[in-house]
């Protein structure tokens, strides 16, 4: 009897230690902390301290002055009229920089080796600004160019009721003087330029239009026989636009950082490129040149 309470006592014993692992909670163990990053100053910004650049210049040849702000007579259109559109790496300040709406401030020659006038400006012919305006990152100048001189005639023969061959020349209604207005800027810029030049067309300008001269309309009752090769081609290039700033002017961004001295060039073609050209190619995209010298004189 002893032998079998003992026994039983040993199993209840067991049965106890069973029940109590299987109730204990599972130990979780203690996670390590993240250690926090101590944070970075950050740099302080070095202030702006200098003065703004020319980025590039582009030429528009326009024949409207509409909606510019012009002191210059009637706003309306002029085929005389272009663009030169100058951009700096900011923002300008307009106030600070009051000088450059003195149009006696712009110096402004367009050039061209195809043209009877090698370089126009405002001692032989008209190359000039008329009107200022800031937009932006953008000077804005709008200009007027034109040139005069004495026709180069094209010959030409015609043969009269009687039978006799004669020579004459061009002009035959219009004076020795001929006139062109505006930019060269394709070949068919070139073409009625040369045109003009030779006395075959002249401007109108009451109706803002070149005008084709017909010879045979004005040797009747006589027989037009046609013309010779005229005594001037036209320019195989087109114009280069040239401008200067007054070392005296100075431009100035919104901070007040300001500089003078400033000029540039370029081609009259579209598109413009970002490569400098000895000359404007009419077959080219052309190219832009640009002398930024930010130093007073």
């Amino acid at each position: 009897m002893k032998k079998n309470l003992w026994i039983l006592l040993v199993i209840s014993a067991l049965i106890a230690m069973f029940v109590i692992s299987g109730c204990q909670k599972a130990v979780t163990p203690t996670p390590t902390p993240t250690p926090t990053p101590t944070p970075t100053a950050k740099p302080t910004p070095t202030p702006d301290a200098k003065c703004p650049e020319v980025v590039s210049t582009q030429i528009v040849k326009g024949y409207s002055m509409i909606g510019w702000d012009s002191a210059y007579g009637e706003i309306g259109v002029f085929p005389e009229a272009f663009q030169i559109v100058i951009t700096f790496n900011e923002n300008i300040d307009p106030t600070a920089s009051s000088c450059i709406y003195d149009l006696n401030k712009w110096d402004i020659i367009v050039k061209n080796k195809g043209r009877i006038d090698k370089e126009i400006d405002d001692v032989i012919d008209d190359a000039k600004v008329v009107a200022v305006k800031v937009d932006g990152k953008r000077i804005i100048l709008l200009c007027l160019v034109e040139e005069t001189g004495l026709v180069k005639p094209v010959e030409f023969k015609y043969k009269t009721v009687a039978g006799d061959i004669y020579s004459g020349s061009t002009p035959v209604i219009e004076e020795d003087y001929f006139y062109y207005p505006g930019l060269i800027c394709s070949k068919d810029d070139a073409q009625l330029y040369a045109d003009i030049v030779n006395g075959l067309k002249w401007y109108d300008y009451d109706i803002l239009s070149p005008v084709v001269i017909k010879l045979a309309n004005y040797i009747l009752p006589d027989i037009f026989l046609g013309t010779t090769t005229p005594l001037y081609t036209p320019p195989t290039v087109a114009d280069v636009v040239s401008w200067k700033l007054a070392s005296t002017c100075v431009v100035a961004d919104e901070l007040g950082n300001y500089c003078c001295g400033f000029s540039g060039e370029a081609c009259c073609l579209e598109p413009v490129c970002a490569t400098c050209a000895d000359e404007c190619p009419f077959d080219t995209a052309g190219g832009t040149c640009i002398t930024c010298t930010p130093v007073c004189q």
